[in-house]
This record gives C-alpha cells, sequence and structure tokens, in this order.
C-alpha cells in the first residue's frame, strides 16, 4: 500500500539532497563512535579534561585536548601563557577574562590529575581522536550547508523554519529525508511512512497498549524526536500549538510516559507542517493558539 502518489515524481532536488543526508546521518553514526573512543582513551590520559566545560563538544574544546592530551602539558605553563592557548584555540570571540577563567580551570585540574608514566602512544590515540571527532563535526556542518544552499528557492523550507523551534539544519533534513511532502495523500499517511502510526491489538479480553510501529523512515523519527523537544524548549518565549498539546498531555497523563507524549506531539507536528506546505503558508502562531 502505497502512502503517496507513486506516479508523482519529485523533482531532482529532492533526490540531491536525500543523498547528502543520508552522508551526514553516516557522519552522524561515526562521530558517535569516535566521541566514545576519545572518552575512554581520555579515561586514561587526563579524565579531568572533561570537566573543564560546560560541553565536550566543540572546537574550543577538541583543539584543546588536541593541545593538552595529559596534564603535565598543562603544567609547563604559566597563566598568561595559557590564557593565550586558549584564546587561540576557539575560532569565536572570547573575552582574555573568560579565557584566563579556563586557563585557571584547566591548571586546577591538572594538579588534581593523578600522574601516569608510559603513556606514548595513549596520547597519540587522545590527539588522534580529538582531531577526528573534529574533522567529522566541520564535515557535517559543511553537508548542512551545503544542503541549505541547494534547497535556498524551496518554499517550505521557509514555512517549515517559521515554527519557533524548528532551526534550519531540522528543516533541510526533514525535506531531504520524505522529499516533496505534498505528495503524500495525507499527514497520516506521513506518519505511517516514517513509522509512528498507532498499532491496535485486541484478541477476546485482552487489549494491548497502544505502540508505535516502528518501520518506515528511523532517521525522520529521530529528527521529528528532537525537533519536538526544540519546540518544547522554545516554548518558555514562544508557545506554539505543538508546546500547548505536549503539555497538557503531559499535566493529564498520570503514568503515562514522556516517550508517548513526544509521539503523540510528532503527529500534530506533522499535521502542522503539512498544512503548512500544502496550503502554503508560514506558521501564524495567534491562529494556531486560537485553534488549539
Amino acid at each position: 500500500m502505497y502512502h503517496y502518489d507513486p506516479t508523482k515524481l519529485s523533482a531532482p532536488i529532492y533526490s540531491e539532497m536525500h543523498d547528502l543526508e543520508r552522508i551526514y546521518q553516516e557522519k552522524n553514526e561515526d562521530i558517535v563512535r569516535e566521541k566514545d573512543r576519545l572518552h575512554k582513551i581520555l579515561s586514561i590520559t587526563f579524565p579531568e579534561m572533561e570537566k573543564l566545560l560546560s560541553s565536550t563538544d566543540g572546537d574550543l574544546y577538541w583543539n584543546l585536548v588536541q593541545e593538552f592530551p595529559v596534564p603535565k602539558e598543562v603544567l609547563k605553563y604559566d597563566l598568561k601563557s595559557l590564557s593565550k592557548i586558549v584564546l587561540q584555540s576557539t575560532p569565536k570571540n572570547m573575552g582574555i577574562l573568560h579565557s584566563q577563567r579556563i586557563a585557571r580551570r584547566l591548571i586546577d585540574l591538572a594538579k588534581e590529575s593523578f600522574t601516569v608514566n608510559n603513556l606514548t602512544y595513549a596520547i597519540k590515540e587522545t590527539t588522534y581522536h580529538a582531531h577526528e571527532v573534529q574533522i567529522i563535526d566541520h564535515m557535517k556542518l559543511r553537508l548542512i550547508d551545503e544542503m541549505a544552499k541547494i534547497s535556498e528557492n524551496l518554499p517550505e523550507i521557509k514555512m517549515l523554519t517559521s515554527i519557533p523551534g524548528i532551526g534550519l539544519k531540522t528543516a533541510v533534513c526533514l525535506t531531504a529525508e520524505w522529499g516533496d511532502i505534498r505528495r503524500f495523500y495525507s499527514s497520516n499517511a506521513i506518519n505511517a511512512y516514517i513509522g509512528i502510526d498507532l498499532i491496535h491489538y485486541e484478541s477476546g479480553n485482552y487489549t494491548a497498549g497502544d505502540h508505535i510501529r516502528k518501520r518506515g523512515n528511523s532517521y525522520a523519527r529521530k529528527i521529528l524526536f528532537k525537533a519536538v523537544l526544540n519546540i518544547i524548549s522554545a516554548s518558555k518565549y514562544t508557545p506554539t500549538n505543538i508546546s500547548l498539546s505536549y503539555n497538557a498531555k503531559k499535566q493529564s497523563s498520570g503514568s503515562k510516559g514522556t516517550k508517548k507524549i513526544v509521539i503523540s506531539a510528532i503527529h500534530h507536528l506533522i499535521r502542522t507542517m503539512y498544512h503548512l506546505i500544502v496550503n502554503n503558508e508560514m506558521y501564524d502562531t495567534k491562529m494556531f493558539l486560537a485553534e488549539h
């Protein structure tokens, strides 16, 4: 059974985006593995390094790991010299006071760390994995930029990003995964296509709880799951019909798990996206909240 018109051909741009998106998803899987390897080797060479910044992501962190794979490399420098290295390790603008705070924190962590000898190979492995993570991350950014560039004339990209909480990356990745959304017969057909349609099972006196099919496009499911969480996060400043529906279900759910509520919000989000694109509309907060 088709969820869309099989005779309706999508424009070549969607195929091109789909190819780039699949490379992007492969790089996502690669970076998860590399980050895991980096975490494991850092637990041997300099475990305290992971406490340095609020996140173990970004060029600043990866550059500092490559510069200081072991504590003794940090302790070669005074605060002023170390602060200068911190400034040189980030492509972003950073104030001197901020760099000094990071440098001071780095020195404190290096002093806390145990000294382990004979780590020549482990040091090389640490710098290698930090560099690999950085390369893959930059490649992911270039892929998003390329998808954004070739899709800049697609009207649905602007429509999707008009929804508060939906960024350009989410919009281009979703479009790349499901192609021209107008070919689907309904929003329910999209649910089935990506595998979040509900299955209801009854046999005699037994009734199983509803659950999603989980067949179809797993990448689109992951993108939509994260998209809903971003919409919920953004709702503090810009509420939407999706966030209101999510919050209402969460308050009345009792013991229902958060995952089921998110799936329900995904259904709501898909209906909203489908409506916008099919009707060639931008998201209007007042209109959608009034209908809620």
